[in-house]
């Protein structure tokens, strides 16, 4: 699960998403120190391979990330050079400048080959792509790689996870990463949710903050009128909108499993157009819009727009995945004087819902990642380089730059040139010293959103496990995972009002969690009819769905609702329901 970017910028330095431990022992390989006179040092640490001697020679592996907007950090950034330190070796990262698809396939009919293609970036939408590499012989298979030199990744890191990586033939051709240990604590967080302005509740208590759907509904009603420039809820339902987190956050509202368009109930998938309670919440929204309450431009709304309209104060509230319009708004709103923020909040659809599911999340779901091709310098080499990274040691290394001999207050002035602290005397887990995150790390952040990539913090995650405990380590860096260390004054005062803290915000999240790992990410053959028909229904669905939402009357809201479901109909919607449940069941038996 890796949700750490739109944390990271909520709290301006909790990178919750992806990490590396093992069962070595010791403080990483390499530090640096502080930042003196402009520059950084290089140390060895005390049980380092570079001190004992054992440090092998240099290599470069080439490595094909297919996303023309990926970032790759420079040779000298810090964390990289200290990876470099410990192992002696180098990855040149290689990013197509446009069409990455079209790029692999070019490589897969030339053989010109890097040693490493990250097939698990998430970029691709051919997702074929690997296994025509794998059928065509350019995959290295890696059980034997791995048993030779690094047999504690089969039997502790992936022992959780095997079984739902390997192929038909038990055969491992790829490595995941950002995968969790077995019995690994979850972090799940909310991306999607209802959004609202503060000043109402200011002024008459955010116990007002509503609780159910109907609740919402008399609250826009009573903002409505208040404000002529303000428009009580906008939907931002036109191209590049948010229509798919307006459908995903109505699934939250009435607690359902929901993913990509599937609903899961009793083993069954069904598509949300065919479920009950997601037909009343677009009735719902429609009702909305016959009382005057939804701007009337929602339906051809990009986001960018909606953004501009809540900076600009014309919008109160709006449905979706937005944390970007909501910062700033914050950031407006600051620069103004004003201590008005657009806050998260997560309403039930009634008060029959018992549990919402705001925040769904998948533990150890992986269709692909990295790969080495049959043009790899040295397997072994890379296979031990892979094995460190996973170790705590070696996870520790590419993190951050960690100041294992800390004694003082996590201070900008104290951490300065330090990403990590190691707390002695402060055990959250017995006999395991935590490691924090330093306001440091956060102020450089927060000043330069180029400094994260140039320092290298990060950077190696798609390499190793996720931010998690080793079972095995010495370390505690999960903690009280209180972020509310990265607040500032205002944030804390409103989170605080809404009863959110920063230790128990993950409680909170956890409280409207579903795990939807079964059948998330299920993906048809995009050479199939139902792959074609599955991309015609959500054209379809994108067209009727605003119309009725928009529609004048509740009349017309059921003739555009049975229009959309006779054209999907028509267009193979029991095809690909079909489908999808044959490869559910099928992963359920191989997971079995």
């Amino acid at each position: 699960m890796k949700r750490w970017k739109r944390t990271a910028a909520l709290l301006l330095a909790a990178s919750l998403g992806c990490g590396l431990f093992a069962g070595c022992s010791g403080a990483p390989a390499s530090s640096v120190s502080r930042q003196e006179n402009g520059s950084e040092e290089s140390a060895a640490g005390e049980n380092s391979a570079v001190q004992q001697g054992t440090r092998e020679e240099d290599i470069e592996f080439t490595y094909f990330v297919p996303d023309p907007l990926a970032k790759a950090p420079p040779q000298e950034a810090p964390v990289i050079e200290q990876v470099y330190e410990a192992t002696g070796v180098r990855l040149k990262w290689i990013l197509p400048p446009a069409e990455p698809e079209e790029r692999l396939r070019v490589m897969l009919a030339s053989d010109d080959l890097p040693d490493l293609i990250d097939f698990g970036n998430g970029n691709l939408t051919d997702k074929t792509l690997m296994k025509q590499y794998k059928d065509a012989g350019k995959l290295l298979k890696l059980n034997e790689l791995l048993e030779k030199n690094a047999p504690e990744i089969l039997e502790k890191n992936w022992k959780d996870l095997k079984d739902k990586i390997a192929d038909e033939n038990g055969d491992f051709y790829y490595m995941p990463g950002g995968y969790q240990f077995a019995d690994s604590q979850v972090y799940p967080e909310a991306g999607i949710s209802f959004n609202v302005r503060t000043e109402y509740f200011e002024e008459n208590g955010y116990d007002k903050m509503p609780k159910t759907l109907e609740e919402y509904e008399a609250l826009l009603n009573e903002v409505k009128g208040t404000s002529q420039e303000m428009v009580p809820l906008a939907l931002a339902m036109g191209p590049q909108g948010m229509l798919d987190t307006i459908i995903s956050t109505g699934a939250a509202a009435y607690g359902l499993s929901y993913s990509d368009g599937l609903v899961l109930k009793d083993g069954k998938l069904q598509h949300f157009t065919r479920n009950d309670d997601m037909k009343a919440y677009f009735q719902f929204l429609n009702k909305l819009n016959t009382e005057g309450l939804l701007d009337v431009e929602s339906s051809v709304l990009s986001m960018e727009m909606l953004k501009q309209k809540c900076v600009a104060g014309k919008v109160w509230s709006y449905i979706g995945s937005g944390w970007e319009i909501n910062l700033e708004v914050i950031a407006y709103e600051a620069a103004n004087g004003t201590d008005t923020q657009m806050v998260y909040f997560y309403p039930a659809a009634n008060s029959d819902v018992e549990h919402t599911a705001y925040a769904p999340y998948t533990v150890n779901l992986y269709n692909s990642g990295m790969t080495l091709t049959v043009a790899n310098r040295d397997p072994d080499r890379y296979l031990r380089f892979y094995n460190y990274l996973n170790s705590e040691e070696g996870w520790l290394t590419q993190l951050g730059i960690v100041n294992y001999d800390f004694d003082g207050e996590n201070t900008v002035e104290e951490t300065e040139g330090y990403d990590y602290i190691v707390h002695k005397d402060i055990e959250y887990l017995p006999g395991r010293p935590f490691v924090e995150a330093t306001t440091w790390m956060g102020e450089m952040w927060a000043s330069d959103e180029n400094w994260w990539w140039n320092h290298g913090i990060n950077s190696l995650w798609a390499f190793t496990y996720g931010e998690v405990n080793h079972p095995d380590g010495q370390y505690d860096y999960v903690g009280k995972m209180d972020v509310g260390m990265w607040w500032d004054e205002n944030t804390t005062r409103v989170n605080g009002e809404m009863g959110l803290t920063g230790e128990n915000y993950f409680d909170k999240h956890r409280e409207m969690s579903v795990d939807i790992t079964e059948f998330a990410g299920l993906e048809l053959d995009p050479k199939s009819q139902e792959y074609v028909d599955s991309l015609n229904l959500k054209t379809l669905y994108e067209k009727y769905l605003p119309r009725a939402v928009m529609a004048k009357t509740a009349e017309e809201f059921e003739t555009e609702w049975n229009t959309m479901s006779a054209e999907l109909e028509k267009s193979g919607l029991d095809g690909v329901e079909t489908a999808y449940q044959a490869l559910y069941e099928e992963r359920m038996e191989t997971w079995d």
